[in-house]
């Protein structure tokens, strides 16, 4: 077993008695544990393989302990309800993961079960935090021992009978944690996936750091450093334990008297590893599903849906398949066949659209077929918006547990904010991971072809200096050019004013368009109707040719028939060529419309 990773020294007492705890003791001790937690989260990741083998569990309990962390650090108060309240709120809001989800809500239930005390002795603490584990327990559709579970019941009691004893919150907690550090050993012994693999379970030794570093406080008050962490070079684990679901979905709900039970029915057959934690007005849902937006419309029927994420499992597991120590980054805008992304172990952050008041997740709750039959019939015309911050920290944290830098392309500045949003989350993350954001100043199949090179590229054992200069490279290496088959779509985004559009349209002409140097929108020229596809194929032709294209890209916009012909077209004159066809990403195809078509190429 992998059991060196749990401490085996008892932590030494001095003799020191500490009969209660009010809020600002307490906080201390918190951010203490938090601390020791967020200083171990890469190691937790690579033993992550319950309930499936993502290894992402350090990198989501870390990122619901720094929630706490921001939000209480700043408070002063005696009041120990009142800093129990803020950090179950602000442990829910930051919770991510199977494994944040329940120890946010063990939070919740222990701030309930403290809400009457302003300070709390070392009796009342312990039979507050065995009850809490009941909180834990229920928001599970299906509890498993030899988890974080069984820790906290017997962390919980063996506490709570010690405190009993002498009251004295040191010797409970040095007795306590010589329980938790043996239960943490003994969970191969309850979970055969776990024996199978070598390793403890990642999330129970997460709340084992956390108790150990709320112990140091209490006991010496001493506080760990927060400290910058490498990537964990572990290897791969095989594991059975997998979700037969695509998408680690959550999400918020908000409203008056959730009916709790009656969600957790109607959301069963949606998927499995269901959590729901939380008070009766506020929910954080936590499952494994492949539908993740039919997740998000059942749950909206019982109140307010927000901060949706989908996460995928089949990429996150990919880190184990994989020797490279370079990760490839990019946004859903990129228009590269999933058989790509898969195959060069490209990591996607989705971007964002919305119909109205419906907000949707670009690729994952919404397919390319579904998104052009909404957008021909519905009256609102759908709005696209860059990834949340979130997403990018979530993604580049994760990744920087297993890689030892991080190359990641985006869309065009020129069209959204994403680059800028990839730039600034990437200074949130330790140094010793060295990560590079390009602008591919394009989009579609343009970016997607600059991430087939580096995939490749890194696959055959570039350096990481190599590669960030071979992508700034190739984003001057590219020509991109798209037309329409209707101006209809581009008045209704704006691109277009309605009195020009009216106009073209009066006269059946439609724009050949490209991006510049810059990254911008430019029109080459215009064409009538139907012809407009030969005329951009003549200037498409003739700009291959003379900048000795070898790499093509072809995206369309529910138009697979004319894409086919286009790309028979591309084969007749540069046979043996790299080539690819994919739908038009939503983040475009909103403007470009149905019917419309990209190419793309790489030139020397």
């Amino acid at each position: 077993m992998q059991s060196q990773t749990v401490t085996t020294r008892p932590m030494p007492n001095r003799g020191q008695k500490v009969r209660y705890l009010d809020g600002r003791r307490l906080k201390r001790a918190l951010v203490a544990g938090c601390y020791a937690l967020l200083n171990r989260e890469r190691a937790l990741n690579a033993l992550n393989v319950f309930p499936v083998a993502d290894r992402d569990t350090g990198t989501n309990m870390a990122c619901t302990v720094e929630r706490i962390v921001q939000e209480i650090e700043p408070l002063d108060t005696t009041s120990l309800a009142h800093l129990m309240r803020r950090v179950a709120d602000s442990a829910l809001t930051g919770a991510q993961g199977n494994s944040g989800v329940i120890l946010a809500q063990y939070f919740h239930g222990l701030a309930e079960e403290l809400a009457p005390y302003e300070r709390v002795t070392a009796a009342e603490f312990g039979r507050a935090a065995g009850r809490a584990t009941r909180y834990a327990y229920a928001a599970l559709s299906e509890p498993c021992e030899g988890t974080i579970l069984t820790v906290l019941r017997e962390w919980g009691t063996r506490f709570s009978d010690c405190a009993d004893l002498d009251g004295d919150f040191v010797s409970a907690l040095v007795d306590s944690l010589d329980c938790a550090r043996t239960t943490v050993a003994a969970t191969p012994q309850q979970l055969q996936v776990l024996a199978d693999a070598n390793v403890v379970d990642a999330a129970a030794l997460g709340f084992l750091y956390l108790l150990e570093g709320i112990g140091r406080y209490i006991e010496s008050g001493a506080v760990e450093p927060r400290v910058a962490g490498v990537p964990v070079q572990s290897a791969p684990i095989e594991s059975s334990a997998a979700s037969r679901f695509r998408y680690c979905t959550e999400c918020m709900v908000a409203g008056d008297s959730l009916p709790r039970p009656e969600i957790e029915a109607a959301l069963r057959g949606h998927g499995d590893s269901l959590i729901l934690a939380g008070t009766r007005s506020r929910l954080k849902l936590h499952i494994h599903t492949d539908g993740p937006q039919a997740v998000f419309d059942l749950l909206g029927h019982y109140g307010t849906v927000s901060d949706e994420k989908a996460d995928d499992m089949h990429s996150q597991r990919s880190v184990d398949r994989t020797t490279a120590t370079i990760a490839l980054v990019a946004d859903s805008s990129c228009d590269l066949p999933r058989s790509e992304v898969e195959r060069l172990n490209v990591h996607i952050v989705p971007i964002r659209l919305s119909f109205g008041e419906e907000r949707l997740i670009d690729g994952i709750s919404i397919s390319p077929l579904e998104f052009y039959e909404r957008l021909a019939t519905s009256p609102v015309h759908p709005m696209t918006s860059q990834p949340p911050p979130s997403d990018f920290t979530r993604m580049f944290r994760f990744l920087s547990s297993h890689y030892r830098s991080i190359l990641t392309v985006t869309l065009s500045s020129k069209f959204s904010g994403t680059f800028q949003c990839a730039q600034a989350m990437s200074r949130e993350i330790p140094e010793e991971t060295e990560i590079e954001v390009v602008n591919a100043r394009t989009v579609s199949v343009g970016t997607g072809l600059i991430l087939q090179e580096l995939g490749e590229r890194i696959q055959a054992g570039a350096t990481f200096d190599e590669l960030k200069a071979l992508a700034h490279d190739l984003v001057g290496r590219g020509r991109f050019f798209v037309t329409v088959e209707t101006m209809h779509y581009l008045i209704r985004g704006g691109r277009v004013s309605k009195l020009k559009g009216l106009l073209a349209n009066s006269l059946r002409r439609v724009p050949i368009l490209s991006i510049g140097s810059e990254g911008e929108v430019i029109k080459l020229t215009t064409a009538a109707k139907p012809k407009q596809f030969d005329v951009m194929w003549k200037i498409f032709l003739a700009e291959a040719k003379a900048r000795h294209a070898y790499r093509f890209g072809i995206a369309h916009a529910n138009a697979p028939d004319r894409a086919r012909e286009m790309a028979d077209r591309v084969r007749g004159e540069f046979p043996g060529a790299s080539l690819y066809i994919n739908d038009v990403a939503a983040v475009m195809g909103a403007h470009i419309g149905p019917g419309a078509i990209v190419m793309s190429f790489l030139g020397t």
